[in-house]
This record gives C-alpha cells, structure tokens and sequence, in this order.
C-alpha cells in the first residue's frame, strides 16, 4: 500500500482487515488523517491504538472496541499521557470505564486531572474524590461545580489550610462561609475575611 489515498480509503472502510490497517499504517505512521481513522476503527491492531490512541484520544474513545482494549492490553492505560487523558475527561460523555480507571489510578495527578476536567463527574465520585489522599485532588474537588454539600463540608475540617481556602468559591453554602470565619488558621481567615461573599 504506497499510495495514501489507499490507505485512507482502507482505514474508512469499517469491514478491511487489522493486517491491512497494520500495512497502512507502517506506511504512513505521521499522517493525521490516517491516525484520527484508525483510532476509531475497530479493527485496528492493540498495538495501533496504543500509538494512535495518545495522540487521538476523543477518536479512541469512539472505537466499538475502546473497552476490551484493557482488556487485552491492560498496559495501555498507563502508556497514555496526560493530554490524552485530560481530552477524554472533557469529553461531553465520558465512558464510566474511564472514571473507574482514574479513580483507582495511583497516579495522583491523573486524578486531578479527572476532577479538573470531567464536568459531569458524579456526586459520589467526588464524594470520594474529597477524602483522596493527596491535597492537589482535594482542592480541585472544593473547586468542581457539582461538589454536593456534604462533600463541602467534609473538606471544611480538611486538615490543609488549602484545601479550606479552595472552598471560597461561589458553589460554597454562606453557612459553610461564615463557619470558615473562625478556621483555626489564621491564613484561612485572613482569605475568608478578604473573600466578598462572606456573610457579615
């Protein structure tokens, strides 16, 4: 397969086989194109889609065959890097397979990342996600628009004066404020005293 417009022509037709998408690929591995359609076409080989996958990672996860994929690679979760994950996160629908990953993932950052970028993440996942061991993953829990109440104020007796800080936001009960009026840190007061919506 020398000619691009082939392969292309390949990689669009649903039923061509993983050993030509495999040719076509090793042909043109840099071409754009090539790489967006085979991240999504089902028959392309594991191997492929961990190449293409990081670099097309909305196009990935459109793939019939995204979920068996850990399946039979299970490596293939920790060999994408964070831009891909952060583009799947942003998704409008994100695959709970996905969620699951990340929230058991021992990679704190990828975690954050979760929380920073999914806006649909679900209250018992940020519940969850509100008493993570890592400080970063807390703070961007005080600051996710749909963090229910409960969670909030879990993470008002957290024990890092940042995590408190990141409560003063405009999702945080005046109640919750004006209990951070008397944080034992005197920092936390000083930002709950300068923060507009603190009750009088």
């Amino acid at each position: 397969m020398n000619d691009i417009k082939q392969a292309l022509a390949a990689a669009r037709n649903r039923k061509t086989p993983s050993g030509e998408l495999n040719e076509a690929y090793r042909q043109f591995p840099s071409n754009v194109q090539l790489g967006q359609l085979l991240a999504k076409h089902p028959n392309t080989p594991a191997d492929i889609l961990v190449e293409v996958g990081s670099r097309h990672p909305v196009e990935l996860v459109k793939n019939p065959g995204f979920q068996l994929l850990f399946l039979e690679k299970p490596e293939f979760w920790n060999d994408l890097d964070r831009h891909a994950i952060g583009a799947i996160c942003s998704m409008s629908q994100v695959p709970r397979v996905v969620v699951d990953l990340l929230l058991k993932d021992q990679d704190a950052s990828r975690r954050k990342l979760l929380v920073e970028n999914h806006s649909g993440l679900g209250l018992n996942d940020l519940r969850h996600l509100a008493a993570d061991p890592d400080e970063e993953v807390r703070v961007a829990v005080a600051k996710h628009a749909n963090t229910p109440p409960d969670a909030l104020q879990s993470l008002h007796n957290d024990r890092s004066p940042r995590v408190r800080i990141a409560l003063l936001n405009d999702r945080t009960p005046e109640a919750l404020l004006a209990q951070m009026a008397s944080d034992s840190d005197s920092g936390v007061r000083s930002w709950v005293a300068w923060y507009t919506r603190t009750p009088e």
